[in-house]
């Protein structure tokens, strides 16, 4: 109870600024920060590290489903993975209404077609929440729209409202209404879901998700006016924010070597839930230097780049190379040692002494640019009960699980992305962020 009375009283505080370029910045708030309500001040570093393998294969599982759909957006166009609060990574604050505004926390969700969140009035009395929800009636500036909004033809429309779906994979399907409001003061009319019922609630310890997907009812194509936006997540989860931005000139400028690459259309092309994501060519990955013998099949669907998933996943085949590769570059090294003890996962853990720091570094190689993922990105470092240091790698294996490779969260740490949607480009620099 008190991490979420500290998070109220900390998210009225410099939610967004405006900067001198009309750049309008977000903080996005690690659920391991003590302004987040996910907050757990006494979560161990290998308890985090299995949590954030935890909420990693959700993810994957989560972007499986959409694979799956036989429907369409207007059909069907929300998925909700599990309910608990390991599904959910960076927390933006939003103010939502008017007279007064309500301030909302969201997930920053980068595969989200629509914004969508908890709204009053319930149809369920019995569901309950510690933040604050978004009050429908009492927002000035509240409307539902109908079967005359210029983007209907996207939803199920009556003369009196439009509704969408939003399927709980290991639950019920929940309809809610397509709405508009005033965001953060300065953005008029912007489309959402309004969620009355708790049949597919967000993760715990939010309240809605935050729809950053390249299609035409997410945030960021609502907003931005040039269809660009920037983040940059910091490695520091406990005392620094992460950020990102909407409009302006100086999303990507001086922060040292900008590479870019373009987007690619998604492995299931006819299916708007799945195309619309950030996929990239991923052609090849070097670790330490050696760039491996990865088949090529195992690069076949592309790669997507998402915030939801903490941890990269790769596509079985390259996982077992890249693992290898990893083990052959410590094994050379007598004084690190791989941890065999039941409570740490197997083939990902290893301990080392205090005066080691020959760690490899890892390339991800895509078309026309090379991402660098330094150590403090590929691994976890922690210390045990003892003060013993260990590592593990934070990367995993679909597990049969999908044949799609996943940029996740943690990979994309101290680099400034810049998705420009309209050119279909992504650049990226690395960054303190």
């Amino acid at each position: 109870m008190n991490s979420i009375l500290v998070y109220i009283s900390l998210m009225f505080i410099n939610i967004f600024t405006i900067s001198s370029s009309n750049a309008l910045t977000f903080k996005l708030i690690h659920r391991d920060s003590p302004r987040s309500p996910l907050f757990q001040p006494n979560l161990s570093h290998l308890q985090s590290y299995l949590r954030d393998i935890k909420t990693s294969k959700t993810r994957v599982s989560y972007l499986k489903s959409l694979t799956n759909l036989k429907t369409s957006f207007k059909d069907l166009v929300l998925l909700k993975p599990s309910q608990s609060s390991t599904s959910s990574v960076f927390i933006v604050n939003l103010n939502i209404g008017s007279d007064p505004s309500t301030n909302i926390p969201l997930v920053f969700d980068t595969t989200a077609p629509l914004t969508w969140m908890q709204c009053k009035p319930f149809t369920n009395s019995s569901f309950k929440s510690r933040l604050p929800i978004f009050d429908s009636n009492k927002s000035r500036t509240f409307r539902r729209i109908n079967q005359n909004h210029t983007l209907a033809n996207l939803f199920n429309c009556t003369p009196r409202e439009c509704n969408y779906s939003v399927f709980a994979r290991f639950g019920k399907n929940s309809t809610g209404f397509v709405s508009t409001d005033r965001f953060n003061y300065v953005y008029q009319d912007v489309i959402f879901g309004c969620q009355t019922n708790n049949l597919a609630r967000p993760p715990t310890g939010v309240t809605g998700v935050l729809g950053m997907a390249n299609f035409p009812t997410s945030f960021v194509r609502q907003v931005a006016n040039d269809a660009r936006f920037s983040y940059c997540l910091s490695s520091n989860k406990l005392s620094k924010t992460s950020f990102f931005k909407i409009g302006g000139d100086d999303l990507i400028e001086n922060v040292g070597h900008v590479q870019t690459t373009t987007f690619k259309q998604g492995p299931l092309a006819g299916k708007s839930l799945w195309r619309d994501g950030y996929w990239l060519t991923l052609i090849g990955i070097s670790v330490a230097g050696k760039k491996l013998d990865i088949p090529k099949e195992s690069f076949r669907k592309g790669c997507i780049v998402d915030t939801g998933s903490p941890f990269s996943v790769l596509e079985e085949q390259a996982y077992r190379v890249v693992y290898g590769a990893i083990s052959e570059y410590f094994v050379r090294y007598k004084n690190v040692k791989e941890i065999f003890k039941s409570k740490y996962p197997k083939n990902l853990c290893y301990q080392y002494p205090t005066n080691f720091s020959d760690f490899p570094s890892m390339v991800w190689h895509f078309e026309d640019a090379d991402l660098e993922i330094n150590p403090i990105n590929l691994f976890l470092f922690g210390k045990n009960m003892l003060g013993s240091r260990f590592l593990c790698l934070q990367m995993l294996g679909t597990l049969g699980l999908s044949n799609t490779n996943i940029l996740g969260a943690y990979q994309q740490q101290n680099v400034r992305f810049l998705y420009d949607l309209d050119h279909g480009k992504l650049s990226f620099a690395h960054h303190t962020c």
